[in-house]
């Protein structure tokens, strides 16, 4: 299989059409919440997503280590005392930062030896600063999206699973505990996938990410509590969505929405008060 297999835009074969990989985040997900079919892992606004993430990490890597702290040195005791003490070295960021440099450098790895790039000798790779590993990865990768979105799966060292390591608050996709460590066969999807999480996880330690509302109130459609109100980038917009089955609240709905909102924290507040 050639390694455009997946994302050849002259593709006319309907019969392997397949849910778009972000399932329920799917940014063309229908009415109902069920993700865009097509022939590629990815529907086209998520894998411009995608590309759009991934051409930001460089200037994400960059932030971070602006926030990192002093490392040490490592050349002994200094002569003279600074005025002002160092600042700790910020471990969450630091463990990020290795991160999207091992991930970028080794997805960027297979896609210059699937598309016959040049790859830099292994004993110039080690003396080459993260920086520049970032970097150079991103320009690659992002020069070649399709081909590394069509990846096909091959044995990867991961020291989490995708989901732990979306997670902000959880350990380093790189963690040297080797109890576990797993290989697991990742592919263009998962190469996506990790795209992302990477650049969730820099806006989370940015302080960038949106800070959603999720409303105290069943879905008029599913009676599933998972209805939100999504922040973008004008605020807190003036409708609503049900995450659970796709739900959507206009204006009129939303605010009718709210209205039952409003008497169920009034109908808490008088039970409050006939215990007290």
């Amino acid at each position: 299989m050639t390694y455009w297999a997946h994302s050849d835009p002259n593709e006319t074969d309907t019969d392997g059409l397949r849910p778009c990989a972000l399932e329920g985040r799917c940014a063309e997900r229908d009415h109902s919440g069920q993700p865009k079919p097509g022939p590629r892992a990815f529907c086209g606004s998520d894998r411009d997503l995608i590309a759009r993430s991934l051409g930001w990490l460089p200037t994400a890597w960059v932030m971070l280590h602006q926030m990192l702290g002093e490392k040490g040195t490592g050349q002994g005791e200094k002569v003279s005392a600074s005025k002002t003490p160092a600042v700790p070295i910020n471990l969450e960021v630091d463990a990020l930062m290795a991160d999207m440099t091992a991930l970028l450098g080794e997805w960027a790895d297979r896609v210059r030896e699937v598309a016959r790039l040049y790859q830099v000798p292994a004993e110039h790779a080690k003396q080459q600063r993260d920086a520049v590993i970032v970097e150079t990865a991103v320009k690659t990768l992002s020069a070649h999206l399709d081909a590394l979105l069509a990846l096909p799966p091959a044995l990867m060292v991961r020291f989490l699973t995708l989901d732990e390591a979306a997670d902000p608050n959880g350990w380093s996709t790189l963690a040297t505990d080797g109890d576990r460590r797993h290989e697991p066969e990742l592919d263009g999807t998962d190469a996506g996938i990790e795209i992302l999480h990477l650049a969730r996880r820099a806006r989370n330690i940015l302080g960038m990410n949106p800070r959603h509302v999720d409303l105290p109130v069943p879905c008029w459609a599913c009676d599933v509590k998972a209805v939100r109100r999504w922040d973008g980038s004008a605020g807190l917009e003036d409708q609503a969505e049900c995450t659970a089955c796709g739900e959507r609240y206009d204006h009129e709905r939303y605010l009718r929405l709210m209205t039952d909102v409003a008497q169920q924290e009034l109908a808490k507040g008088t039970r409050r008060k006939a215990t007290a």
